[in-house]
């Protein structure tokens, strides 16, 4: 029987960069129109008209004015939420901008990771699965088979990886990315181990470290950083952003390791031999 090589994996991906899609996203949002409050005293407090004023205002006129006036902030709004969505799907653009791996055992974090302006996603994505490729000949030498470890590892990180090479029109890794969700040997998901795969009791990877006492990777010498702040970061940031962002990915793959180490008792003992 093979042993496992567990190997932590994190990535950090953007909002879609493609022209056309931003356009859709645009014209998606320009039809939303906002909802203005019930009361007609409460739309002239956000209009800020006197109350002279209002009362010679009647209430549909005063709806027209509300909407005229908020409808812009309303749409821009929209397509923010609905731009900002597309960072978690590959298929709508999405794209990767980071990835740390950290085969368990040694010391050092590998991170590949682009800034705005610089190398592509594609030649990103090409470091990355030579380094992918070189941990399975490895293994394949060592009668181990790896086993890839993260938060959300194969709905989220793998499955982002293997789409985007395939959008891109490269190899993906050859180690093989599709599996079950339920086949921890292939991939080991450290939410779904605590929350024993129930979907509605899972939390996040901060909070687990803090329930298992694990130091949170989420702060940094420039205050705490999360997943929700990574693209504008990125997108104002620079280099400087975009390295911020890889060392933030490079922490939350090397906690990975002891949160490991203590949910793979809860399969047995030699799980991992």
């Amino acid at each position: 029987m093979k042993k496992l090589m567990p190997v932590g994996i994190d990535i950090e991906s953007i909002p879609t960069q493609d022209e056309e899609k931003i356009a859709y996203h645009k014209l998606q949002a320009e039809g939303k129109t906002p909802t203005p409050p019930k009361t007609k005293g409460d739309m002239a407090k956000d209009l800020e008209l006197p109350e002279a004023a209002a009362n010679g205002i009647s209430a549909v006129d005063m709806q027209k004015l509300w909407v005229d006036k908020f409808r812009l902030s309303a749409v821009e709004k929209a397509f923010d939420e609905s731009y900002r969505k597309t960072s978690f799907s590959a298929g709508d653009g999405g794209e990767i901008i980071s990835v740390s791996m950290k085969p368990f055992g040694q010391d050092d974090v590998a991170t590949a990771y682009r800034h705005k302006g610089g190398d592509s996603e594609l030649s990103m994505l090409k470091r990355v699965c030579a380094y992918m490729d070189k941990l399975d000949d490895y293994a394949k030498q060592n009668n181990s088979t790896i086993q890839l470890v993260g938060a959300n590892v194969l709905l989220f990180d793998a499955r982002f990886i293997g789409q985007r090479c395939l959008i891109n029109g490269i190899e993906p890794p050859k180690m093989g990315l599709i599996s079950s969700r339920y086949d921890k040997t292939k991939y080991f998901d450290v939410l779904s181990a605590w929350s024993f795969d129930d979907n509605q009791s899972r939390i996040s990877l901060n909070r687990l470290c803090n329930i298992l006492g694990i130091e949170t990777p989420k702060g940094d010498e420039q205050g705490d950083i999360h997943g929700g702040m990574v693209w504008d970061i990125w997108n104002s940031g620079g280099e400087d952003g975009a390295a911020r962002i890889a060392r933030y990915n490079a922490r939350d793959t090397a906690v990975l390791e002891p949160i490991y180490n203590k949910l793979v008792k809860l399969l047995g003992v030699d799980y991992a031999n």
